[in-house]
């Protein structure tokens, strides 16, 4: 059997724990410093890879993969090569807009206002209220 991608998950897991507790301040004071959350992240990894690995074991699952499970990690993978010519948030509307029209099969205006939607909030979230700049690409440099 294929154990493949929990092996990645512990192995991603182990170095994020050993990442996090040994090279990063794990705790500060009262506070968590900068390892805490790469230290549950890897916690988690580990935990879900672990679960994984018996879930196999015990029921024998036979995988197939298909193409629709790559879809995912490609969308996510062509809007960060996106996000780098045109920005952040257009790259984000362009994904969204995309999965929803061509994979969930919505309607262009259903499509359209649910991306609206996102990016409103998005941007209401993150740059007014949280004041956080987004990355703006190479289309900034430009003009």
């Amino acid at each position: 059997m294929s154990y493949v991608v929990e092996t990645i998950f512990l192995l991603l897991g182990v170095l994020s724990l050993y990442v996090s507790t040994v090279e990063l301040e794990f705790w500060s004071g009262i506070t968590p410093g900068g390892g805490f959350i790469p230290a549950l992240t890897g916690a988690f990894l580990i935990i879900v890879a672990l679960m994984g690995l018996i879930d196999k074991h015990k029921f024998r699952v036979h995988f197939k993969p298909t193409l629709s499970m790559f879809l995912p990690p490609l969308f996510i993978l062509a809007a960060l090569g996106v996000s780098y010519l045109v920005g952040m948030l257009p790259a984000i509307a362009l994904m969204v807009f995309s999965w929803l029209k061509w994979v969930e099969k919505y309607s262009i205006s259903r499509s359209t206002k649910i991306t609206l939607i996102l990016i409103l909030f998005t941007y209401a979230i993150f740059r007014v209220w949280l004041r956080v700049l987004f990355p703006m690409g190479l289309l900034d440099r430009i003009f």
